[in-house]
């Protein structure tokens, strides 16, 4: 009788383990009704912003800080995407995971000439992207392509030049 019932213990066990395992799976689309139905200050014009204005967009998300010098070589580049492709339904949304607030990031914006959108990171948010690249954002920069239908495109961590986001943008355009 006790062989049976740890028998079933383990069937009901090993199911659980299945079914948590199966439901942990993250897809290459971030959730709906997420993030992109909360308002952001985008720092760069201090007016509120939408991520759910930026539907059918190709986006580079990326994650940055002012004091990484990888994330500070990179940023011109950015400047100069944005610049050229805005009007093409691209943008480049920046969020600082700086600890020393907004003041220091606008700072940083004024000083580099920052054009595109510029967001402050929340535990929330971060969340949100990790669960769509399906790993943590632990190194910056990081950068996440989108697509126009919101699907990952490519995750790059690290400093990448303009050349390489030109290429992999241009084939999403």
């Amino acid at each position: 009788m006790r062989t049976r019932i740890y028998i079933t213990i383990f069937c009901i066990l090993i199911v659980m383990v299945i079914i948590i395992s199966i439901s942990s799976c993250t897809s290459k689309k971030p959730a709906e009704g997420d993030v992109s139905e909360y308002t952001y200050t985008n720092l760069v014009n201090g007016k509120a912003m939408s991520l759910e204005d930026m539907e059918g967009y190709v986006l580079i998300i990326n994650y940055w800080a002012t004091w990484c010098p990888a994330c500070r070589d990179e940023v011109p580049g950015l400047i100069e995407l944005y610049k050229e492709y805005k009007d093409k339904k691209f943008a480049v949304i920046g969020i600082s995971v700086d600890k020393g607030g907004q003041a220091v990031v606008k700072e940083f914006i004024k000083e580099f000439g920052i054009n595109y959108p510029v967001i402050m990171n929340t535990k929330y948010l971060q969340d949100y992207y990790e669960k769509a690249i399906g790993r943590s954002i632990r190194g910056i920069p990081t950068s996440i392509i989108i697509n126009r239908e919101g699907e990952v495109a490519s995750v790059h961590v690290g400093f990448r030049s303009k050349d390489v986001f030109e290429q992999e943008i241009q084939e999403l355009l």
